[in-house]
């Protein structure tokens, strides 16, 4: 079987300022804290804090005899708001077809690794979830292959503003309005921090590949991206 040959190669940014929002992020999700206890100058440990309490002051501000009485600390429940997270698993785009979306990860050269089946889409992993109330969720696909023809993505470059979308995963759905279209080129993709942003309002980005496609300089010179809100 022929090895399919995606006609163009997204790219997301890899730029600082993202990076240390992306790990920001990172580090506020493990839970990660400042230590307990500090070690004193002559290498111990100061002691953990104790279960009891005193007992509350008399009325002439003396102590109750000295009393005290155990504080017992029980789990925490989740909270019935609580918001389920999960990757998307397919998009339905507004011509009503339904296309699986797989991972997609970030190379070192900042390149997307957008799935080359043209019949899938890919979910960046750097990006917001399903669940999430803010940042960007960001779904890419090849607009078509040498092999493949055109694939369900080349839809976007029809796209119109209050188009419908829905993004599915794990149980859950949502659907998205579309608010913006642009075309833009791909060498400025990278640039749009806006588009990759794990800050702002909730919003779905679609992105796929748009003409000219000029082979001596790389196949598709510009870019489709579809914004959308949720519903």
């Amino acid at each position: 079987m022929t090895p399919v040959e995606p006609r163009s190669v997204l790219r997301a940014p890899v730029g600082s300022r993202l990076a240390i929002i992306l790990l920001g992020l990172v580090l506020a999700g493990t839970g990660c804290a400042a230590p307990t206890s500090t070690a004193d100058s002559a290498g111990k440990q100061s002691p953990a804090p104790q279960t009891t309490a005193a007992a509350p002051a008399g009325p002439n501000g003396a102590g109750g005899g000295g009393a005290s009485y155990e504080v017992t600390a029980k789990p925490g429940a989740e909270a019935r708001s609580q918001r389920t997270l999960t990757r998307p698993r397919s998009v339905r785009l507004s011509s009503g077809m339904t296309v699986p979306v797989r991972v997609a990860s970030t190379s070192r050269s900042g390149l997307l690794q957008v799935p080359p089946d043209i019949r899938a889409a890919g979910w960046w992993d750097g990006g917001a979830r399903l669940g999430d109330t803010y940042g960007a969720i960001v779904v890419a696909g090849h607009v078509d292959s040498a092999t493949q023809g055109l694939g369900p993505f080349a839809q976007l470059l029809r796209t119109r503003r209050g188009d419908r979308v829905v993004l599915g995963g794990g149980g859950l759905g949502q659907t998205f309005v579309v608010d913006t279209v642009d075309l833009v080129s791909k060498a400025s993709l990278d640039t749009r921090e806006q588009t990759f942003a794990a800050t702002g309002p909730l919003r779905l980005v679609l992105i796929t590949c748009a003409g000219p496609f000029l082979p001596d300089r790389g196949g598709y010179q510009n870019l489709a991206v579809v914004t959308a809100r949720p519903a």
